[in-house]
């Protein structure tokens, strides 16, 4: 009987180890200080279609913003998987590409904006390599600044173990004009001053 309480507590304290050490590994992991001016490209679940399809969840994002004469405006971001769209293999893993609809409300609710994007909207300032291989994987309100709206939008791999993604900047004006280009993150220098 020695022997079997002997072996299992040898297996607790293995377990009590192993629990320690993968919470030390989660806090470790978690820390660091997140910038307000951060761009987080989120990764959302996959789901499988048809047999080696998969196609990345819907969601749907919307907050208010003060614009024009510092009046409230919505923005509505709806992501959605688009069947119709060409598939694209990323890792040799078939996908179907996204659509991210795009909806901006004045405070009277009218709509002052409304815009269907797909990966083809960003092919002239995409490289080729993410344009082909990259779904259209989401898009997240920057900033107001003056009679502008500025939006990034990412274009990568929709693996959620891969992090291959471009980001593109989407200003809009208060005419409904919209502007694409490549959009370069602050470097840090740049924001500590």
């Amino acid at each position: 009987m020695k022997g079997v309480n002997s072996i299992y507590s040898v297996m607790c304290m293995k377990t009590s180890f192993t629990l320690i050490v993968l919470c030390l590994l989660l806090l470790v992991s978690c820390g660091g200080n997140k910038r307000s001016d951060d761009i987080i490209v989120e990764r959302d679940q996959v789901e499988e279609h048809s047999p080696g399809v998969i196609g990345m969840a819907s969601n749907t994002q919307s907050d208010n913003v003060n614009w024009i004469s510092d009046s409230k405006y919505t923005y509505v971001i709806t992501r959605a998987q688009d069947t119709s769209l060409p598939k694209v293999k990323n890792h040799d893993q078939d996908y179907y590409d996204n659509t991210i609809n795009l909806v901006i409300k004045r405070s009277d609710e009218s709509v002052c904006f409304e815009k269907k994007f797909s990966k083809k909207n960003f092919e002239s300032v995409v490289p080729k390599s993410f344009f082909e291989s990259g779904v259209l994987l989401g898009m997240n309100f920057y900033k107001a600044e003056g009679n502008y709206l500025k939006f990034v939008a990412s274009i990568g791999s929709p693996d959620e173990n891969n992090e291959e993604f471009y980001l593109v900047l989407v200003t809009i004006d208060n005419l409904g004009n919209t502007k694409c280009e490549a959009y370069q993150a602050p470097k840090e220098e740049d924001i500590d001053e």
